[in-house]
């Protein structure tokens, strides 16, 4: 399976019929992956790190149920003002 190529580094110019537009690279700030590295460090540190996994199934059924039993549901998400989403969510409905 051929690997994807990577972004382009600079502005790429794209003509497509009578428009032509600019389109920029993604962002190298550094931010574009701070969600992501906030995942995989809240799950090292919540479930995964120093643990034995006596197969792979058992550590993929583990972090399946750390996700959709706690990390989605229970866990405050400082974008909902601190708030787990089900918290949120009853209170957009009252």
């Amino acid at each position: 399976m051929p690997m994807p190529k990577d972004p382009p580094s600079s502005p790429q110019q794209h003509d497509h019929g009578s428009s032509v537009f600019y389109t920029e690279p993604p962002s190298s700030s550094g931010h574009t992956n701070a969600l992501a590295e906030s995942f995989f460090a809240t799950l090292k540190s919540d479930l995964a790190a120093d643990r034995p996994w006596p197969d792979r199934a058992a550590a993929r059924a583990a972090i399946f149920e750390w996700i959709e039993a706690w990390y989605n549901i229970r866990r405050l998400h400082s974008s909902l003002g601190y708030c787990s989403p089900v918290e949120y969510e009853a209170a957009l409905a009252a």
